[in-house]
């Protein structure tokens, strides 16, 4: 065995103890990588401002990360990566409290750009607040970090193809989703749902009552439902309430954004001229989704007023099936359609 004399020992301690305070002391933090991105930006190197925003980002205190998503979106703008500018630059100013012309100046250039080129597309995500990896609106450029979903939803602009999307969250089966983004028609809305990852753990006993041996999965057992036709009908009836409710608002969002466009005098000095303009748009864009929105209400309130009444005269067994329902896709104006399965 190597024997170290003592005298060596205490001397290496000694370098040791001087060394890694200066060490430590050297590491950047979080905020002195912010003000180095923030130089690499002035100088127009924005590729290297990014990569340090995004390692930041998450190490920052709530209230600093604005200024990071502002910076953001100004290098992505620069990079002529707008989808990723639009993203950072609106988080920015519904975070800012005091209003920021320039980059409501930059927020509208970049927009106005996705408008000729990409479709606004609205996410829906069960369960809510999860990881969304999306593609680079560039292939050259590094990847993006996954997006975290704050709430329910998350708005992105994609360019009209296929886009290959994966979503992931604690507990749940990641999936990966691709979305057919249409150039013409889009409806501008998807829905991602995970499945969440269940199993009771049995732990096998020792005869002196303790427990021993390795953990086993096993599915939980599933209890025959009582009822089924009626919940069948009733939850048919309120899904397709609240695929109408979509629907509805989306063509109220729409018929917001063609009134918006038309009433500026500006654009269309002509009234008369505009008007005309409107009703065309509205006729073409916003009344197909209203009939859609009209005709999923009247089915779903028939489902569900024919659970009731069934619920009311009808006596079950004490035992059903279990029961799975499904409703085939069902055309609506404008092309789109309903697809539902519920099982039990």
């Amino acid at each position: 065995m190597l024997k170290v004399p003592a005298r060596a020992i205490a001397v290496l301690l000694a370098l040791a103890s001087t060394w890694a305070p200066s060490a430590v002391a050297q590491l950047p933090d979080p905020q002195s990588r912010f003000n180095q991105a923030v130089e690499l930006a002035k100088a127009g190197e924005y590729d290297k401002a990014v990569g340090l925003c995004q390692d930041v980002l998450e190490r920052l205190p709530g209230p600093e990360r604005p200024r990071v998503h502002k910076l953001l979106g100004y290098a992505y703008k620069k990079l002529e990566m707008l989808p990723e500018a639009w993203h950072h630059l609106t988080i920015y100013i519904k975070a800012s409290t005091e209003e920021d012309a320039a980059a409501a100046g930059w927020l509208q250039e970049v927009e106005t750009s996705l408008e000729r080129t990409h479709v606004k597309i609205r996410i829906s995500c069960q369960p809510g607040n999860l990881l969304l990896s999306i593609p680079g609106s560039k292939a050259e450029a590094p990847p993006l970090p996954p997006v975290r979903i704050s709430g329910a939803s998350l708005v992105w602009w994609f360019r009209p193809g296929q886009v290959r999307v994966q979503a992931e969250a604690p507990e749940y089966q990641p999936r990966t989703v691709e979305i057919d983004v249409r150039e013409q028609g889009d409806q501008g809305f998807r829905e991602i749902r995970l499945s969440a990852v269940q199993s009771h753990r049995i732990e096998p006993a020792e005869p002196d009552g303790g427990i021993a041996g390795p953990a086993v999965a096993k599915p939980a057992s599933r209890k025959k439902p009582l009822r089924a036709l009626e919940w069948t009908l009733a939850g048919s009836g309120l899904a397709l309430g609240v695929t109408g409710a979509i629907f509805h608002g989306l063509g109220h969002a729409k018929n917001e954004d063609l009134h918006s466009k038309y009433s500026d005098g500006a654009a269309y000095p002509d009234a008369a001229a505009a008007r005309s303009l409107y009703k065309d748009a509205r006729r073409k864009q916003v009344a197909p989704k209203e009939l859609a929105a009209w005709s999923l209400y009247g089915i779903g309130g028939a489902a569900l007023v024919a659970g009731v009444v069934t619920w009311v005269v009808r006596k079950p067994g004490r035992q059903e099936k279990a029961t799975a329902f499904s409703v085939t896709p069902l055309a609506l104006p404008g092309g789109s359609g309903a697809l539902m399965t519920i099982g039990f």
